[in-house]
């Protein structure tokens, strides 16, 4: 079945594509039998890999995914067999940017709205950490910003791995999954991820709100990619209280063990300076 708009899953009716990635097409649909606006993420084969063990890949994300409950993660509800054709993940709708729509063009956000939705991210990671999921792939794109009510949502755990499993998702991007600009020195040099991975892409995230830029010019892939591991990010220039570069600049230590020693900490490190979530 080719998934398209005006198409009917089950009780699922496709309205129309909203988002296109390496790995899935993103469709808008609608629950009819809950009355439910969903967001329907149809997983793409690849002819790499067998379709069983890709399949069985799909269904560890999703259920992986599935066990996070957050009010800053995306909810899964369920999995839909498309046969052939792969998965199709059935989640939650968040109305609204992603951030990496709000920062196009350079933009810089304000620091308590910086604050708020770096508060977001972490709480977020705090939850998947704590069942042993890695995101792998914290970006502005996998941040979406509700319009109306101002929720947060960490969304695309497809990236994710549990900690010790093998990897839930295959790259063709030089032997490592994520995007170059956020992805932590230490996976670059081939060592496993961890928490303080995500740590790493959260600091890249909050550098690039609070200076409506990367913390490194470089722009090929191999430039991107040295400057990761041997520089130190350019300096921070915009005016910031004190507490917080000292944190965006320590969750970007090519040293994990310089950086917060998880999401919690480096929540408690921002203290009074992050606004309620």
């Amino acid at each position: 079945m080719r998934i398209a708009p005006g198409i009917r899953l089950g009780d699922l009716e496709v309205i129309e594509e909203v988002g296109r990635g390496a790995f899935a097409t993103v469709f808008l649909a609608r629950d009819t039998l809950v009355d439910r606006t969903v967001a329907l993420k149809v997983m793409r084969m690849s002819p790499a890999i067998t379709t069983d063990v890709e399949r069985t890949l799909m269904l560890r994300e999703a259920r992986l995914a599935g066990k996070l409950i957050s009010p800053h993660i995306v909810v899964v509800y369920g999995v839909h067999d498309l046969g052939a054709r792969g998965l199709a993940v059935e989640m939650e709708y968040v109305e609204g940017p992603s951030l990496a729509d709000v920062l196009a063009g350079g933009r810089a956000l304000h620091v308590d709205e910086s604050l708020r939705i770096l508060r977001g991210v972490l709480n977020a990671l705090h939850i998947a950490h704590e069942h042993g999921i890695i995101h792998r792939d914290v970006k502005p794109g996998n941040i979406l910003l509700g319009e109306r009510d101002g929720a947060i949502k960490l969304t695309d755990f497809g990236l994710g791995r549990q900690i010790g499993e093998a990897s839930l998702s295959v790259s063709s991007l030089d032997g490592f999954l994520g995007t170059p600009n956020y992805v932590a020195p230490e996976v670059i040099e081939g060592a496993e991820p961890t928490p303080l991975t995500d740590i790493w892409s959260a600091g890249v995230v909050a550098y690039q709100m609070v200076e409506g830029r990367l913390p490194f010019s470089a722009t090929s892939l191999p430039e991107v990619l040295e400057a990761i591991t041997t520089e130190d990010p350019a300096p921070l220039e915009a005016p910031l209280p004190a507490g917080l570069a000292r944190v965006i600049l320590a969750a970007m230590s090519r040293d994990p063990a310089r950086r917060p020693q998880g999401a919690t900490r480096m929540l408690a490190s921002l203290g009074d300076l992050a606004p309620a979530s």
